[in-house]
C-alpha cells in the first residue's frame, strides 16, 4: 500500500526528471569508461594526488615524477578534501569518487530545480545536456562542484534581496557558499566583492544598518580569510597561488578575438570549439529570432509579468554576467591563457537558468510553448553530438577506461 501511495504522488514531469538524470547518469559514466583517460586533465591529476594523498594520512603535499614534494596550492584544496571526504565515506577509488561527485551535483540541481521552478523544471535541468556542461560534468574539474557553490550564492542573495528581515540562516548561507566558492576555484573571490558592495547599498541607500552590518562583516571576513590562505601559500612557495602567473599577453586584437569566441561559445550550446564556418548558419539563426523577440515583444510578452520573478532573473543574470566580467579581466592582465568553455561554464549556467526563468514568466503561453519546444530540440542535438557521437569516436580511437597516475602500475582506477 505504501509504494501505491508513492507511485500515486509521482507526477508526469517527476517522471520526465527521473529520466533525465538516468540519461546523464549513463551518458556520464559511458563517457569516462570509453575514453582512454578517464576525462582526466593534467589539473585533474593533481586534485586527485591530494585526495589519494590524504587518504595515505598524509598532509597537504603531493609528489610526481618531476618534484617528488610540493604544497598544494596552484589550486584551492577545497576540491581534493570533497573528493577525499567522498572517498573515505565510500570506499571509492578517488578516481570514482570524482565521478560520483559529478553525478550526485546533477542529482542535487534537480531536486532544487524542482523546489524552486515545479512544473517546468526539466527546462532547467537541460542545461546539463550542453556541451559545456557534459564536459565538465564528465572531467574531474572543480567546476563541477563550483557550478553549485555559485548558483547557492546566488540564489542566497536573491533571497536577502527581497526578503525585508532576513533570519541568521541567510547570512550563514552566503557566508560558506562565498568561501566554499573561493575554496574551489580562486576567482570565486569575486563574491567577497559583491557581498561588500550590497553590504554598502544596504548602508547608504536602503539605511538599512542590520543587513548592512552583518553583510559587511561576512565580506570583511571572508578577505581576511582569502589574505591569509593566500599568504600562506606565500609562505610556502614564494608565490601566492603558488606559481609565477605570467602568461604571454594578448594583443588588443588577439584579446578581441578571444572574447568574440567566448560569447560565441557561450550562444552555441552544442559546441566547445566555435570554428567559424560551423557557427555561422546557427549565429544567423540566434540573431534572426533575437530581432524578432524585440520586434514582436508586445505580442508576445506578457504584460503583467511577475517582478518578483523577472528579478529573479536579473539577480542571476548580473551575478553570472559579473562573473564572466572577472574571468575577461584575468586575461586582460594576462593571467588566463585562454577563455575556454571550462573558465566561462559558471557564469553562463546563471545566465541560461535566468534566460529560461525570464522566457517562463513573461512569454505568453503560445509562444512559450514554441520555446520550450525549440530548447527541448536544442538540448538534444547536443546530447547527440557529445555523448553518442562522440562516445562511438573514442570506441573507435582508443581502448577502454587506461587511466595511468605515473605510467607505471599505479591507477587512480583500482585502489
Amino acid at each position: 500500500m505504501g509504494f501505491e501511495n508513492l507511485f500515486n504522488k509521482i507526477t508526469k514531469a517527476d517522471y520526465y526528471l527521473i529520466l533525465m538524470f538516468i540519461l546523464l547518469l549513463i551518458s556520464i559514466s559511458v563517457k569516462f569508461y570509453f575514453n582512454s583517460s578517464g576525462y582526466l586533465s593534467p589539473d585533474s591529476t593533481n586534485y586527485l594526488l591530494l585526495a589519494q594523498n590524504l587518504l595515505d594520512n598524509n598532509s597537504f603535499y603531493i609528489s610526481n615524477p618531476d618534484v617528488k614534494i610540493k604544497p598544494f596550492t596552484i589550486w584551492p584544496i577545497g576540491y581534493s578534501v570533497l573528493i577525499f571526504l567522498i572517498a573515505k565515506l565510500t570506499g571509492f577509488s578517488v578516481f570514482l569518487a570524482s565521478k560520483f561527485i559529478n553525478i550526485a551535483v546533477i542529482f542535487l540541481f534537480i531536486n532544487l530545480f524542482k523546489k524552486e521552478f515545479k512544473e517546468n523544471t526539466y527546462l532547467y535541468v537541460l542545461v546539463f545536456f550542453f556541451a559545456s556542461f557534459i564536459q565538465i560534468y564528465s572531467y574531474s574539474w572543480s567546476e563541477s562542484f563550483f557550478i553549485f557553490c555559485i548558483f547557492w550564492f546566488t540564489k542566497s542573495i536573491y533571497s536577502i534581496i527581497i526578503n525585508f528581515h532576513s533570519g541568521v540562516r541567510i547570512y550563514i548561507s552566503i557566508l560558506f557558499s562565498s568561501l566554499l566558492m573561493f575554496l574551489f576555484r580562486y576567482i570565486g573571490s569575486f563574491s567577497f566583492g559583491i557581498i561588500g558592495l550590497l553590504g554598502l547599498y544596504y548602508l547608504f541607500f536602503k539605511k538599512e544598518r542590520e543587513k548592512s552590518f552583518f553583510l559587511l562583516m561576512i565580506a570583511v571576513f571572508n578577505t581576511l580569510f582569502m589574505f591569509a590562505y593566500l599568504y600562506n601559500n606565500y609562505l610556502e612557495t614564494g608565490y601566492y597561488t603558488g606559481i609565477a602567473r605570467n602568461f604571454q599577453s594578448h594583443s588588443s586584437m588577439e584579446l578581441f578575438i578571444m572574447l568574440v569566441k567566448s560569447i560565441v561559445s557561450i550562444i552555441i550550446v552544442y559546441s566547445n570549439h566555435v570554428i567559424w564556418k560551423d557557427v555561422a548558419f546557427p549565429l544567423f539563426q540566434v540573431l534572426i529570432i533575437f530581432i524578432l523577440v524585440v520586434k514582436y515583444r508586445k505580442k508576445i510578452l506578457k504584460n503583467d509579468g511577475d517582478n518578483s520573478k523577472l528579478f529573479f532573473s536579473f539577480v542571476f543574470f548580473i551575478i553570472g554576467l559579473l562573473y564572466l566580467i572577472s574571468i575577461a579581466l584575468l586575461s586582460c592582465a594576462a593571467y588566463v591563457e585562454e577563455l575556454n568553455y571550462r573558465l566561462l561554464a559558471p557564469g553562463s549556467f546563471l545566465i541560461f537558468i535566468a534566460l529560461i526563468n525570464y522566457f517562463e514568466n513573461n512569454l505568453l503561453p503560445r509562444y512559450f510553448k514554441i520555446f520550450k519546444i525549440i530548447l527541448v530540440s536544442i538540448a538534444f542535438y547536443s546530447w547527440c553530438v557529445n555523448v553518442p557521437y562522440q562516445v562511438l569516436k573514442d570506441i573507435k580511437n582508443s581502448k577502454p577506461l587506461q587511466v595511468n597516475l605515473y605510467n607505471s602500475e599505479s591507477t587512480f582506477v583500482k585502489k
